[in-house]
């Protein structure tokens, strides 16, 4: 990887200029991570809701752009939505292992996938950027969906 990304002009160059200290993208990006840290502030619990035409204002972290959005309540709900969902995964595992190998890395897949994400949203918007939300919350469903079919027919 070391010797893959200084051929790489476009992520050899944003990572010079963040050690640098220079990288404008990203510390235009902390501005706005400000910003709506700022807001989130003024009504820490419920947030300012969805209020597109209150907030013009892009926030290219899907962290703070939760806590700005919906508060601390909101922010529990998602956490409490992404810990249910690996959680009912994890615990199931080996039964998938040794029962369905396709639900099996399906479940593997949404884990990685959701893992990625805490990641991810740091600079990224998963939820308003609907091309990253769609694939998760496919193979989310479709995990969820075949498990309560197995459990169902007590295969599992």
């Amino acid at each position: 990887l070391l010797l893959i990304i200084p051929k790489i002009p476009y992520i050899y160059i944003g990572l010079t200029t963040l050690i640098q200290g220079d990288n404008t993208s990203l510390l235009a990006r902390f501005v706005k991570m400000k910003d709506a840290y700022i807001l989130f502030t003024q009504s820490p619990l419920f947030g300012w809701g969805p209020a597109k035409g209150m907030h013009i204002t892009v926030v290219d972290s899907e962290w703070f752009l939760l806590l700005r959005r919906y508060g601390s309540i909101g922010m529990l709900a998602f956490l409490g939505f992404m810990f249910y969902n690996n959680l009912r995964i994890y615990l199931n595992r080996r039964m998938m292992y040794f029962r369905d190998k396709e639900l099996y890395a399906l479940s593997m897949l949404a884990i990685a996938y959701s893992l990625t994400l805490f990641v991810v949203m740091i600079t990224n918007n998963f939820l308003s950027g609907y091309q990253l939300l769609l694939p998760y919350c496919l193979i989310t469903f479709a995990v969820h969906f075949r498990l309560t079919q197995l459990k169902r027919c007590n295969k599992i």
